[in-house]
């Protein structure tokens, strides 16, 4: 989950209904086609999600800065219990929460030194979105955490190539995977500022939407 800019120009068709299409169409350039709860690229899996809930903030479901593009896996399991998370408009959240994986454990970790009610359940739905609940994870829950292992995997094999001595051959496939339209990006911040040499090369690829 990272930093997001949403475009100041409101969609004619948000007059009409919070998922008109141009609507969508907006958001999800915006979001450079990614959940934003998860950074998955979407394709045709996408949905308009309430930042706070219709439910709940009736008020806001047609409010412009309340609304983002979800993947329904992610959507379902936000619903509306989780509408305190941090707004991704307003707060660089990878630099808020550290996201981390434990491969051996296969358990991914948020950690933040921040302990403001925001923060800590924005860690609680992320950490249900990657272990499910109590650690135990369904069989959807477990596709997910594959998938997202695979990819992420690629990308810290590149990161070790790179820091074996392999710069001119990797360097390239880094950049792209940190470009913004990358999945994951959260991850991949941590994996790039944990190291000291990693951080100095890519730094530059690393203000997402400053």
């Amino acid at each position: 989950m990272i930093r997001i800019k949403k475009s100041l120009e409101i969609p004619l068709g948000l007059d009409t209904k919070y998922n008109a299409e141009d609507v969508c169409k907006q958001i999800l350039e915006d979001q450079y086609e990614k959940c934003y709860l998860c950074e998955r690229y979407l394709g045709t899996d996408y949905q308009v999600d309430h930042l706070r809930s219709q439910a709940n903030y009736p008020l806001l479901v047609k409010e412009w800065s309340n609304l983002f593009i979800a993947c329904s896996y992610c959507n379902g399991k936000k619903g509306v219990s989780f509408d305190g998370i941090l707004n991704p408009c307003l707060h660089n959240i990878e630099e808020i929460i550290e996201h981390s994986v434990l491969f051996m454990e296969k358990k991914v970790v948020f950690n933040s030194s921040q302990l403001s009610k925001e923060v800590r359940q924005t860690i609680q739905l992320l950490t249900i979105l990657f272990n499910g609940k109590n650690g135990l994870r369904t069989c959807r829950e477990q596709r997910f955490y594959d998938e997202f292992i695979r990819k992420i995997n690629v990308f810290q094999y590149a990161v070790d190539e790179y820091m074996l001595g392999k710069k001119e051959e990797y360097r390239p496939m880094i950049e792209e995977l940190l470009d913004i339209h990358g999945e994951y990006l959260g991850f991949k911040h941590l994996i790039i500022c944990g190291n000291p040499v990693l951080k100095k090369d890519f730094e530059e690829f690393l203000g997402w939407n400053k």
